[in-house]
């Protein structure tokens, strides 16, 4: 209980705390961006120094699972698979410890959600275990399945930030994604579940690719 407080106080900013304690009794405020990413020609993947990257079978779930402090369950990662969801991981010595997951589908988050065009894939649920925070394995674990996603013949990736993680904001800017909007999901005691369009930063439906590729 008391490392998963340290956590929580060392990677959350004051104003995330209080969102979190208000999702605690019913209500959720959630600003976010979404972006975009070309990776018809990205840069050459940094390579998985000390790390195997694999894509994630039905066999591998229970193990992801188990990690401290995912963002969901053995259930709903099984659910995802079977529902055409891909999962994306680095291992070190066996263990799996950073993953992310990928839909090639549809784009969906809090409140709202599209089919995505050909080509395009969502990738959501970026997670790394709290003792590799630190040690770049972000960056590594985007350049491989940016590769892979690459040489199946995607031209997009399509996302979503907390706009009050501020590092990640700068860390997706940084890889070359494009912010699109600001928008802001309200639950209230799951009476109202609405994503507000907060700002149109680029226009999304030119930032496509177009028809006839």
């Amino acid at each position: 209980m008391l490392e998963k407080l340290r956590y929580k106080l060392r990677y959350n900013s004051w104003p995330r705390l209080i969102v979190n304690a208000l999702k605690r009794i019913g209500i959720t405020i959630l600003p976010y961006y979404v972006f975009r990413r070309d990776i018809t020609d990205p840069p050459k993947p940094q390579g998985c120094v000390g790390h195997e990257f694999v894509e994630l079978t039905t066999e591998d779930i229970p193990q992801i699972a188990r990690l401290p402090l995912v963002h969901s369950n053995e259930q709903t990662y099984r659910r995802r698979l079977h529902n055409g969801q891909r999962c994306f991981a680095l291992k070190q010595n066996g263990e799996f410890c950073a993953f992310c997951w990928m839909d090639p589908a549809c784009f969906s988050f809090a409140g709202e959600g599209n089919a995505l065009q050909t080509g395009e894939a969502y990738i959501y649920d970026i997670y790394t275990a709290p003792s590799q925070r630190g040690h770049d394995l972000a960056p590594m674990l985007n350049a491989c399945y940016t590769e892979t996603l690459r040489t199946e013949g995607f031209h997009a990736v399509i996302g979503v930030v907390d706009s009050m993680n501020r590092s990640s904001l700068n860390y997706v800017r940084k890889i070359g994604s494009q912010v699109q909007r600001k928008n802001l999901y309200l639950n209230l005691f799951g009476l109202l579940k609405k994503s507000i369009v907060l700002e149109i930063l680029v226009d999304e439906k030119s930032s496509g690719p177009a028809e006839n590729q």
